[in-house]
């Protein structure tokens, strides 16, 4: 007997399944399957005709100042002037330091950059550490060049504590390349 109220209560939901209606409420059937009237249909022509002709009329983004590829950059063409004048401001900032202003500014970068790629310290953008030796030689090589066309522009002391800075990166970076990454590929066990 309980086999048998089984079989008709699986029945009975089986049937419920069947007669069940699945109703699609994101769109209204009426609205989507409703021909537009004439005025619609004209004002929404309108619309688009006015839009295509804003389109064509658009003037380029591109500006002597901005030096930006025309109808690539939204951006400039929405900017406050407030904003573009402070660009240029800063734009006129740096090459008001000159060539050797510019490269002492940027002594500490190489520095930083150099101690990020030998794995001595972590990435300020992601806060990982990791180690690619090749761009670490490149921004010793490039504190290096630095330096060495700085020479004589800083007072004595200054000298000296540069040419420290770069004796440690180079020992930095020997005891960097000798000893083995500690790291290993994901798909290897140690051993």
């Amino acid at each position: 007997m309980d086999d048998m109220d089984e079989f008709e209560l699986g029945e009975t939901q089986e049937k419920k399944r069947h007669r069940a209606k699945v109703v699609d409420k994101r769109f209204d059937r009426e609205e989507i399957m409703r021909e537009e009237t004439p005025e619609e249909k004209a004002a929404r022509e309108k619309r688009e005709a006015e839009a295509a002709k804003d389109r064509r009329e658009a003037k380029p983004a591109a500006t002597p100042e901005t030096g930006t590829r025309a109808g690539f950059d939204t951006a400039a063409r929405e900017e406050p002037a407030a904003d573009q004048e402070e660009a240029r401001r800063e734009v006129a900032s740096l090459f008001d330091l000159g060539i050797d202003g510019f490269l002492k500014q940027n002594l500490g970068i190489y520095l930083n950059f150099a101690y990020i790629y030998m794995g001595l310290m972590a990435n300020p953008a992601n806060g990982l550490v990791t180690q690619d030796l090749g761009k670490a030689k490149l921004a010793i090589d490039a504190f290096e060049f630095a330096v060495g066309k700085l020479k004589g522009q800083f007072k004595p002391q200054e000298d000296a504590e540069l040419q420290r800075l770069l004796k440690d990166l180079k020992l930095n970076f020997m005891n960097a390349a000798s000893t083995p990454a500690q790291k290993q590929p994901p798909n290897e066990k140690p051993g």
